[in-house]
């Protein structure tokens, strides 16, 4: 950046909380971007992982400990200047916020391993921003004197999905202390960005993105690989990338691939164990779903390029009002034409291009009329969905995160 010799001349770690492991992790590609935007300047960035050994992980995700035993959970390079590691924590940390004793015993863990993370990463590190994404870390505000917080709001959650929203009980005023403790906040969507407005004027929106691949970004086993899976797979191709769960409108999703078995769709991504009966079922009796299992997310572009259309099927309600899903833009950078129940910003801001309905009818309906276009009709459609997505790349957000990070920490120091 033009102004990165005005800065002051020290090295920065960046620390990101994840809300699951590094590897898949759907922030994953920003926060890479993030880390190549600071790499010249010095900056280096450390991946917190939830803690693994905890009975929260025992009970929801015991593949996890098995792979703690195995090594695979430790602190790491994964590539220049980007380290992981777990939080070393008692219990998961989120529990800290409802027991005194976890939180004050929590902070002091933490402080120490980041401070022993600065060092082993760079023994000149002197000033440690944190970028938290939930508000229950609001109690690490003052971790350290040299530490800077960001928050990364990135989802709602002061609620839930589900809208059971006893688990995030008090959120709203964590929030609020959160908000007003943070030199900057980022915000996804509309809705969040008013609501941390209010408390912090230094709340700014930078919605998720896609990173741009090239077809010789790809091995001949990934090439080969799709094209094994989709060879029995018809035109037209529906389809969805991203992990399955509990934020899908199945009812939604079972009408339209009944009501259409001519139509092929295919979905890029692993269901979770909730819905794998639901997956089991279609399967079963749905000869026109085809279901890849986990892929790899820098492989999502390469589904996507053979899909005739994207869909994004959630639910709707409160919660849903602030999502910004990543899928999104990953479809319409590749000039996808995509169609979405109403969540988030959608409607509002890419309606004239994206077809954003309410119902399953006319879930349908506009899917029906992507397929039908005719080819002078679609190559306009992609040409106009282009012109936008250009301004969604990851590149580019993070760019923006940086110059916030330079203007409001680093020139600030």
């Amino acid at each position: 950046m033009n102004d990165i010799m005005n800065l002051p001349n020290e090295k920065i770690l960046m620390v990101f909380t994840l809300s699951t492991p590094w590897e898949g992790y759907h922030r994953g590609p920003f926060i890479e971007h993030i880390a190549s935007e600071i790499k010249n300047s010095g900056g280096y960035v450390l991946c917190l992982e939830p803690t693994i050994l905890s009975i929260h992980t025992l009970i929801k995700y015991p593949k996890r400990i098995f792979k703690l035993f195995k090594g695979k959970y430790k602190f790491r390079k994964f590539k220049d200047n980007i380290y992981v590691v777990p939080a070393h924590t008692l219990e998961h940390i989120l529990i800290s916020v409802r027991f005194g004793f976890f939180k004050f015993i929590n902070k002091i863990l933490l402080k120490n391993q980041l401070n022993k993370c600065a060092h082993k990463i760079d023994d000149d590190i002197k000033k440690i921003a944190l970028i938290v994404h939930r508000p229950e870390l609001y109690f690490l505000k003052d971790l350290t004197n040299s530490t800077a917080i960001i928050y990364d709001c990135w989802d709602d959650f002061c609620l839930t999905s589900d809208m059971k929203n006893m688990k995030v009980k008090g959120n709203f005023e964590r929030e609020k202390i959160l908000a007003a403790s943070s030199s900057i906040i980022i915000t996804t969507s509309e809705k969040l960005y008013l609501r941390n407005k209010k408390t912090n004027s230094n709340t700014f929106l930078i919605e998720n993105g896609y990173t741009k691949v090239k077809l010789n970004d790809f091995s001949e086993n990934d090439l080969n690989s799709i094209r094994k899976f989709l060879s029995d797979v018809k035109k037209p191709i529906i389809g969805y990338v991203g992990n399955i769960k509990h934020w899908v409108d199945f009812d939604l999703l079972k009408y339209i691939i009944l009501q259409r078995p001519d139509y092929s769709f295919v979905f890029a991504g692993s269901y979770w164990e909730e819905q794998g009966k639901i997956y089991s079922d279609f399967l079963e009796k749905c000869s026109n779903v085809f279901v890849t299992g986990y892929i790899n997310y820098k492989l999502f572009q390469l589904y996507i390029s053979k899909f005739d259309a994207g869909i994004i099927p959630f639910i709707q309600n409160e919660f849903m009002r602030s999502v910004n899903p990543n899928k999104f833009y990953e479809y319409i950078g590749t000039g996808l034409p995509v169609v979405s129940t109403d969540i988030g910003d959608l409607k509002v801001k890419y309606g004239n291009f994206a077809k954003v309905v309410n119902n399953k009818e006319d879930f349908l309906k506009k899917l029906d009329e992507i397929v039908n276009l005719n080819e002078n009709e679609l190559k306009h459609l992609k040409e106009e969905i282009l012109k936008v997505s250009c301004m969604h790349e990851w590149t580019v957000k993070a760019r923006f995160f940086v110059k916030l990070f330079n203007e409001h920490i680093r020139m600030a120091a």
